[in-house]
């Protein structure tokens, strides 16, 4: 039985090792799929890319809207507009990325990031009154 476990083990190890990046150009296209996907013309693969685009959003939602961040020695809170879902996270990303081709190559968040920042859902805020570790 320890034997099996151990196998377990070490065959996920590899497996996650092996784990790539979502790049742009693949997200972009399973958002621009999920967007148009109704339950009236849903197959099982339009519902996988659903799943890929909308898990990749609500995933980058609980990571990042609130994180804190210290620049210049004052910190900052980024966040997400309130209210904002994640297939309107989704549109935003295509809708960047068919303006912004040479950024397939690159991981999903950055381009995500910079179509939430353009399209003014993804602010960075001062939090007040704080000072850094160091200048306490």
């Amino acid at each position: 039985m320890k034997k099996y476990i151990a196998i377990a083990v070490l065959m996920l190890g590899a497996t996650l090792a092996n784990a790539e990046y979502v790049k742009a150009s693949d997200l972009a296209y399973d958002c621009k799929v999920s967007s148009v996907n109704t339950a009236e013309n849903s197959t099982i693969l339009t519902a996988f890319q659903d799943g890929i685009c909308l898990g990749f959003m609500n995933g980058f939602i609980q990571g990042f809207d609130g994180r804190l961040t210290v620049t210049d020695g004052k910190k900052y809170s980024i966040d997400l507009v309130d209210g904002i879902s994640s297939g309107q996270m989704g549109r935003v990303f295509v809708l960047y990325m068919e303006k912004h081709p040479e950024m397939e190559n690159q991981p999903a968040t950055l381009p995500l990031i910079k179509a939430l920042v353009d399209a003014g859902l993804l602010t960075k805020n001062l939090v007040p009154n704080t000072l850094t570790t160091k200048e306490q």
